[in-house]
Order: C-alpha cells, then structure tokens, then sequence
C-alpha cells in the first residue's frame, strides 16, 4: 500500500519443481494495467502462456488464464522464452518473446492483449522474423519491448554474427501488422546474451525507440530509432569500467538519463541526452562506489 504495508502474497503461476537433471523451467513477465492493476503471463507446462490479470486486492479479475499463444510447445526444453511485458494503450498489455520452432530454430514473437481478457493480434501472435544462431540451448536470443502510444510496439532482438550480436528492430502497428526486421545495430558484444532482463530501449515519445548498447570496444553508445526513417544518430558515450553494467531511463521528454560506471573507482556517471542526441548534462560522482 502507499503506506508500506505489504498485502497477502499471491501465487503467480503454479509450482514448479527440478527433477533430477531433466528439469522444468519457467517464465514469467508483468506490467501495469491501470491504478492498481497488473497483468502477468507466465510460461509452464500447465497454463502454457497464460496471461492473468490481479486487482490491488489480488483478486482474479478474469475467470481464467487467457493464451497468448496457442502453439507454444508444453515439452520443458523450450519453456525459457525469454517473456518481456510492457503496458500499452487502454489499460492493455503487450509481450514479446523467443518462439521456439522445429529443430532447435526459433524466431521473435508478440502479442497485445486488452483489460478484457482477449487478444488482439491472432491466436498465435505476430510472428517477427527468425532468431538466427539461438538454437536451444546456446546463444539465447537478447530481446527488448517498447510500446508505442497508438497501441503498436518496436521489438528488439539479436542475431548471431561471428562471435558477436546484431540487433534488429521490428516495428509492430497498432493492428498487429509487422514490419520488416531492421538492422539497427551491426555489430554488438556477445555478452547481451547475459542481459536479457536489464531494459535498455525505452521510448523517445513519440514512435520511436532509444537504445542504449556496447560495440565490440566495450564503447557504451545510445541510438534513436524511429519506424520509417531507420536509425537517426548513433553516439559513443564512453567506455565504461564493465561494458554491461549501465542503466537507461526514458525522461519524459524525449530523451533519456543513461548512468554507468566508469574509471578507477569507479566513479558514477550519468547523462542526459535529449531526443536530437546532445548531452544537455554530464554529472559524476566525487568519490568511487
């Protein structure tokens, strides 16, 4: 509550257990849907991919799980899909996730589904391109979710490419149509392969998307991404002291706050950039944390 007293825990999805070294895994995402409501999606053997949605109270506000996707595979190997969630327009939710298809191969997927409970783009999804390299169970795909305000979302994921990462951005609109996959980032390090929960594209508020990212050099850089018009400027921040310790944040105003650490120390340091790609402030910590 607004006070800091916790409310009754409320179990998520059904329990899981690790049977030896065969094992079942599962996912989960959730965001906002509304004052004081949440919509999760959670991946099991059980519920498949099952969104529910919980009032501030907890309670159940649809009857049951709602799939967001009726061809996920209930077989455990392929139940880490990698769920990403973000609240979009009218109180909905979209996820994003690894699909995974025959032979080990996989591809991108989303879905939006409303406060009422149903789907909006297909009983399966939209589909959003093929994951090259990510078989099961090496070279997990990096996928990252922003909405856009019309109800639409910009996917983001990596492909394999000689022992380094290329991104691309697949632009969904509101209707659930996809673009083509976009290279937006050519060349990135393997480890975002670790990363996959840290959100580092967020909204430039409008339609496009601001990206945080490593080259290769372990350089930090950030981009602008807008449907259409493709990548509007790329600028290398700085090289931090561990290439996968930063942090970005949209303002509220176009731009975005990105913070890493940097030199011996390390110092923190945080930026502002706006939407036009120029730091309109460059702060630092006095001493090392």
């Amino acid at each position: 509550a607004a006070q800091g007293a916790a409310g009754a825990q409320i179990d998520l999805a059904d329990p899981l257990y690790w049977p030896g070294v065969i094992g079942v895994w599962a996912d989960g995402a959730m965001c906002a849907s509304g004052p004081g409501r949440v919509i999760v999606a959670t991946a099991d053997p059980y519920t498949r991919l099952g969104a529910r949605r919980f009032n501030a109270s907890g309670r159940l506000l649809w009857k049951s799980p709602r799939q967001l996707c009726q061809s996920v595979p209930s077989h455990s190997s392929v139940l880490v899909l990698n769920l990403v969630a973000e609240p979009s327009k009218g109180e909905a939710a979209i996820f994003a996730w690894r699909h995974p298809l025959t032979a080990g191969a996989c591809e991108a997927r989303a879905q939006r589904i409303g406060a009422n409970g149903r789907v909006r783009w297909g009983a399966d999804g939209v589909s959003l391109g093929a994951i090259a390299g990510a078989e099961w169970p090496a070279g997990q795909p990096w996928i990252q979710l922003v909405a856009k305000g019309d109800g639409g979302a910009i996917v983001v994921y990596s492909r394999s490419a000689a022992r380094s990462l290329r991104l691309v951005a697949v632009s969904i609109a509101p209707d659930g149509t996809a673009g083509s996959p976009v290279n937006v980032v050519s060349s990135t390090s393997d480890d975002l392969s670790a990363l996959q929960r840290v959100r580092v594209a967020v909204t430039d508020g409008g339609d496009g998307m601001l990206l945080a990212y490593p080259d290769t050099t372990g350089a930090l850089h950030i981009l602008r991404y807008t449907p259409g018009p493709g990548v509007r400027w790329d600028i290398a921040l700085a090289t931090p002291t561990d290439a996968r310790a930063y942090w970005i944040n949209e303002d509220g105003r176009g731009g975005a706050l990105v913070a890493w650490l940097e030199g011996a120390g390390p110092r923190l340091q945080l930026k502002r950039i706006d939407g036009q790609g120029a730091t309109t402030f460059d702060a630092a910590s006095s001493t090392g944390v």
